[in-house]
């Protein structure tokens, strides 16, 4: 027997209350990021932390551009 693993979500999104952290989990995610995300934006660890009026914005543009993701 063989599993077949599907291509890994590109973001994990990750609901913390009052900020919203998107994850990258691909090397497509974080060169998008990088692009088009502001340099001084605000980080913990890992995920780009966002007022939750940002990132439905910021999702939808992933998505436009064929990035996957999970979570919230």
């Amino acid at each position: 027997m063989s599993i077949k693993f599907d291509k890994p979500v590109d973001v994990i999104v990750i609901h913390h209350g009052s900020l919203i952290g998107i994850r990258p989990n691909t090397d497509h995610a974080e060169t998008w990021i990088g692009e088009y995300v502001d340099p001084n934006a605000q980080w913990f660890g890992r995920q780009l932390m966002v007022e939750p009026r940002y990132a439905e914005d910021i999702l939808n543009a992933m998505a436009d551009d064929g990035l996957s993701f999970t979570g919230l």
